[in-house]
């Protein structure tokens, strides 16, 4: 699991562990303020550092296995901010949002080993760019926008240069949050809202067919963007429940697809809020921050049942 921190001591650090040991990537004494990292399979660790004081996004790195730090993108590169939450595959390939100097917004990509930067989408075709673009892979990378022209906000997909429309505000959706998620098979999911006034989490296959996974409408009261999706189709989310507590699911029953809620009893401590974003693997594997009623904050992995 790899996540940011803030320290006792001051500043910020990305971390990354194992419930056993745990390894500080990248802290304040090298770099200023981080955001948010992603990890892939062969514990690399990719990640955005910005300016103090929650400033414009100066670079993007990546700390491989050896723990050894390279500079994947800067400002030097031709963009004037770099804020993002990167995606990363396992060939070590970084996708990351950035503002060029010529203006606009882009989403592009570069290996942890340097080489050619390749714009995978940007605001001759775009607006409203996702600041969080995920990518699978086999290199099909998946991001929330507007097109240009008609408008339409959409969740997409882009695979050697063709953009495809996985699903868009032309039908019953209203609009769609930023943070999708795609598996090895192309499958996406997302966060949107409809043109009805409810929320919901869906998923669509590589051919376009769109299932709901679970909405706010009874059981869950709101969900939250950021969901995950792995290559064995689990779907994993937080949401809103009706007594103003939430929970972390992996279907739309409250009780049978719960991993935990608030409420719940961890290492003798009541959870009284939960954060997650994208925090699932292949396994099965949920990982997630947990606030307890005796002011304490934590880091768990939920592990499934065997």
């Amino acid at each position: 699991v790899a996540f940011l921190a803030s320290l006792d001591a001051g500043g910020q650090a990305i971390m990354k562990g194992d419930g056993n040991q745990l390894v500080t990537v990248a802290d304040s004494t090298t770099f200023s303020e981080f955001n948010p990292p992603a990890i892939n399979n062969r514990d690399t660790v990719a990640f955005a550092v910005r300016a103090l004081g929650s400033g414009s996004g100066l670079a993007v790195y990546a700390a491989t296995r050896d723990n050894a730090i390279r500079l994947v993108v800067d400002r030097s590169d031709g963009f004037t901010d770099l804020s993002t939450l990167p995606g990363l595959t396992d060939g070590n390939v970084v996708v990351f949002s950035g503002s060029p100097v010529a203006g606009g917004q882009s989403i592009a990509e570069r290996s942890v080993y340097g080489g050619p930067i390749t714009t995978i989408a940007d605001s001759t075709a775009f607006a409203g760019l996702d600041q969080a673009p995920t990518v699978n892979n086999p290199g099909t990378v998946a991001f929330t926008g507007s097109r240009l022209g008609s408008g339409l906000n959409g969740v997409f997909t882009v695979r050697n240069g063709v953009i495809t429309t996985v699903v868009d505000s032309s039908g019953p959706f209203h609009v769609f949050s930023g943070g999708p998620s795609i598996n090895a098979r192309g499958r996406v999911v997302f966060h949107a809202l409809l043109d009805a006034g409810s929320g919901g989490v869906f998923t669509s296959s590589a051919d376009g067919v769109v299932r709901q996974i679970a909405d706010d409408s009874g059981t869950f009261v709101g969900l939250s963007g950021g969901p995950a999706l792995n290559n064995r189709g689990t779907v994993a989310f937080r949401a809103a429940l009706p007594n103003g507590g939430a929970g972390l699911f992996t279907g739309p029953d409250a009780v049978a697809d719960r991993v935990i809620a608030t409420g719940d009893l961890v290492d003798g401590r009541v959870v009284i809020g939960l954060q997650f974003f994208r925090g699932l693997n292949n396994r099965g594997q949920l990982a997630f921050v947990a606030y307890f009623s005796d002011n304490s904050i934590a880091l768990f992995r939920a592990d499934p049942n065997p």
